[in-house]
């Protein structure tokens, strides 16, 4: 701060006033200083703004650095959470080829609580129903073979009765036949009709 006397240089200013003139990065107040309504001189005062300006350049410069940090801070975070996220995708994927090869226990754990372990649960579910459908359509196939190796068998053993049945029939059948041939043969000759008779 300097005290002076009036200024003797042209300043531009009215001397009643208190004025602010900003020279480069310097800020200079001049006020006048009065004694019993006499102006007996002036007072200046300069301030450097370059502080001020370093300070800004500073702040600037810092809110950079923090936003750089920031932005790989949740670029880290991103992708570590989308690679979770993507190998969980992986893993239900995997589970999912295993259901379409029939390998309905190989479905994999996921930790997650987000909608991608729901769906797990419920792909888990539907390989489960599946695996107990294809179960319970294995077992009622294997007692319908069973049923059809049953009848099989039945119709086998029936036809072979009624061929043995016929078989029994027809072999005195035939040989009433022959002998009734024989006797309408024979019918003139009267010892040969007692011989057939016999």
């Amino acid at each position: 701060m300097i005290i002076a006397d009036k200024p003797t240089e042209n300043l531009d200013i009215d001397t009643e006033q208190s004025v602010y003139e900003k020279y480069g990065s310097n800020i200079v107040y001049l006020a006048p200083i009065y004694d019993f309504n006499k102006q007996i001189g002036a007072i200046k005062i300069t301030y450097s703004a370059e502080r001020e300006n370093i300070f800004y350049k500073d702040i600037k410069l810092l809110f950079y650095k923090i936003s750089r940090v920031s932005i790989c801070i949740a670029s880290l975070i991103g992708i570590l959470y989308f690679s979770k996220i993507a190998e969980d995708i992986s893993r239900l994927k995997y589970s999912v080829e295993a259901i379409e090869q029939g390998d309905y226990d190989s479905i994999m754990k996921l930790d997650s609580q987000d909608e991608l372990g729901d769906l797990r649960e419920r792909i888990f579910f539907v390989a489960k129903t599946i695996k107990q459908n294809i179960e319970d359509i294995t077992t009622e196939k294997e007692k319908l073979e069973l049923a059809i190796k049953k009848l099989q068998k039945l119709e086998k053993q029936q036809k072979e009765f009624i061929g043995n049945i016929t078989h029994e029939f027809k072999t005195p059948l035939t040989v009433l036949k022959a002998q009734i041939d024989l006797i309408s043969l024979y019918r003139d000759d009267e010892e040969m009709a007692c011989r057939s008779k016999k």
